[in-house]
């Protein structure tokens, strides 16, 4: 073939090639070949979720608040003898006889008397609720309603149960610390001040909202163990 022949098909090989190149980046910079766009990859400050769902904000949103740990039915035995022992170390010994007649038959000044004053008691079980919506409730052992309120935790270990009226005439902080091991068993250690104390122990045989709080707990260290609600909470 003459060499001006292989000029003319050098240069259009080399036109064409041109030509093909011009036409395929202008599809990789543009559109595909459907005509739709190219999704281009997220920029190094762009989260992979935000590239898949176009969502930019600064923040992600908040966690959901953790349940309330106490919600539910607590089931419990108490003892004569963790009630006074308790009492004992509060320094409200004074409120015994007051106290003890759940577990002992006599009247007050009956039991004051005895050496031993849990002689013959027996242990009773209780039930404690709390609901979702801030409602407080004791059982007895046969299901009744032997007590009710609200509740409030104010703070990670710390509950209120306020007592109000018929026992007094404005509610009356009663303040708990609390712990839950293993999911399901409790104890409320009452948090109760040196006023609430003095009040309770200046007429032993009145209501008083320290008494109270030991009455219901059985003390620091008993235990309380969570059953099903039966539609209590």
């Amino acid at each position: 073939m003459p060499a001006g022949g292989n000029f003319v098909r050098d240069r259009a090989l080399l036109g064409l090639a041109a030509i093909m190149l011009v036409a395929y980046t202008a599809c990789s910079a543009g559109t595909t070949a459907s005509g739709s766009a190219t999704p281009s990859l997220p920029s190094p400050t762009e989260s992979a979720s935000e590239a898949l769902t176009g969502s930019t904000s600064e923040s992600p949103s908040e966690p959901a608040a953790p349940a309330d740990p106490l919600v539910g039915r607590w089931r419990s035995e108490r003892t004569c003898q963790e009630l006074v022992s308790a009492l004992d170390r509060a320094g409200l010994s004074a409120l015994v006889p007051w106290q003890v007649g759940e577990f002992v038959s006599g009247s007050p000044k009956q039991l004051a008397q005895k050496k031993d004053i849990c002689q013959g008691a027996k242990s009773v079980v209780h039930y404690h609720f709390f609901t979702a919506d801030g409602r407080f409730g004791s059982l007895d052992a046969q299901g009744n309603q032997v007590d009710d309120g609200i509740y409030h935790i104010t703070h990670p270990r710390t509950v209120d149960i306020p007592r109000g009226p018929p026992d007094f005439q404005s509610p009356v902080p009663v303040l708990f610390h609390f712990k839950i091991t293993g999911g399901n068993r409790l104890t409320l250690a009452p948090a109760v001040t040196a006023s609430l104390k003095h009040k309770a122990l200046a007429d032993p045989s009145a209501f008083s909202a320290a008494g109270w709080a030991y009455s219901m707990t059985d003390g620091p260290s008993h235990v309380w163990t969570r059953v099903a609600c039966a539609g209590w909470c």
